[in-house]
């Protein structure tokens, strides 16, 4: 998933320094584009832990009905 990430970023910035576009636009855009990305890191960080807790809850309870052998 890093991997993928880091190619979208690199993708967007490039296509952002390639396009017609005057100084300004060109930093605002950067900026906006920067935002989104830390926003989505954010987002895929916590379904990452949400689901991380959700396996360890399954295997906590998996665990637990093997002990008790139900």
């Amino acid at each position: 998933m890093k991997g993928f990430l880091a190619g979208l970023g690199l993708g967007l910035g490039l296509g952002v320094l390639f396009a017609p576009k005057s100084g300004q636009e060109l930093r605002d855009a950067v900026s906006d584009k920067a935002g989104e990305l830390a926003d989505a890191r954010e987002k895929y960080e916590r379904v990452r832990d949400r689901a991380g807790a959700g396996v360890s809850s399954i295997r906590a309870q998996a665990e637990g009905e093997e002990r008790t052998g139900t």
